[in-house]
């Protein structure tokens, strides 16, 4: 999915998944429609303890049904630790293991509105803990209850479900920690010129034209090389906003191969004197992403600032 759910989500049930514009930029997922309770999952790294963020905007409407979001055990939806739903009004429901209702929050969400939503969650028998932050501000704080499910001890996955909700973004996750997620959005930083292009564009005068999308249109724009060595980089714009805080920079790359020769690429990031190279990816005859995150800029392994990112070129190289 794109900036902001730049990551591989699986469908699980219906077919009114969709992609749109996001809260800033990039794309939001979102449900058409309760049409065979649409829902996708996204697979976590196992913990007992963890923080978890998201964007959410609601639609005009509210049912007291279902849940929007629930997190599961051994990544199987019968097997939730703990489900969040909505009710008729707008209010928050959060349900355990075995369905019950163990809290509401009401007046939780304005219709047609951008919410963040931050959670931290401890899985435990007698000890567990819910935090949940609404737009940076602590609404749900329980501790010493019932959080986990009785057979699994780690949270696996994450459930997104059409419950009268539009849409998701800006989705983040830690593990291993009881610290709040703060407020955050991803924004795609877009091309300007190239400033080297070795490798050949399918069409038009550019070869970053062919790459300028925020999500892989497969087959309809590319580019191509068969030339060891080749090279393709780019120079970018600088964010339309000015952000507090950079918390990190995600290279990312799609690509494949055709033939049955070994092929492997490697994207890259030079940034004023210091150049990140990515891991060498072999490449299938399916397209495949690979993504870096860099939380430091490479030049000085410093915090990254606006201007320094404007200045970034990054890129690609054919290995082998």
């Amino acid at each position: 999915l794109g900036v902001g759910l730049f990551t591989s989500w699986f469908r699980l049930a219906g077919d009114r998944v969709f992609l749109g514009p996001g809260r800033v930029g990039g794309q939001r997922m979102f449900f058409s429609d309760d049409f065979g309770r649409p829902a996708v999952h996204k697979t976590l790294q196992p913990t007992d303890e963890f923080a978890y963020f998201t964007a959410i905007k609601t639609t005009a409407e509210f049912l007291d049904e279902g849940f929007f979001m629930a997190f599961c055990a051994n990544n199987s939806p019968s097997t939730y630790h703990l489900q969040f739903g909505a009710s008729i009004l707008g209010g928050l429901k959060i349900y355990s293991s075995t369905g019950v209702l163990i809290h509401t929050e009401p007046d939780f969400f304005i219709p047609n509105t951008w919410h963040s939503f931050s959670v931290v969650i401890k899985l435990h028998a007698t000890l567990g803990i819910i935090k949940i932050y609404r737009n940076g501000e602590l609404v749900v704080n329980m501790a010493n209850i019932n959080t986990k499910h009785a057979t699994y001890s780690t949270v696996t996955g994450v459930r997104k479900q059409y419950v009268n909700f539009f849409g998701f973004d800006d989705v983040r996750y830690d593990y291993d920690t009881l610290v709040p997620i703060p407020e955050g959005r991803y924004a795609q930083v877009s091309y300007v010129t190239d400033a080297s292009a070795q490798w050949t564009r399918l069409s038009g005068a550019t070869n970053f034209n062919m790459i300028d999308e925020s999500t892989c249109d497969l087959d309809t724009t590319y580019n191509v090389s068969n030339t060891v060595g080749h090279v393709d980089r780019f120079t970018v714009n600088a964010l339309p906003f000015n952000p507090d805080k950079i918390y990190a920079v995600q290279l990312a790359i799609a690509s494949r191969k055709e033939g049955v020769a070994t092929r492997r690429t490697r994207c890259f990031l030079n940034s004023g004197a210091a150049t990140f190279n990515g891991a060498d990816k072999f490449e299938t005859t399916d397209y495949t992403w690979q993504w870096n995150i860099l939380e430091k800029n490479p030049d000085g392994n410093i915090d990254w600032t606006k201007a320094a990112l404007a200045l970034v070129e990054p890129g690609y190289e054919l290995i082998e």
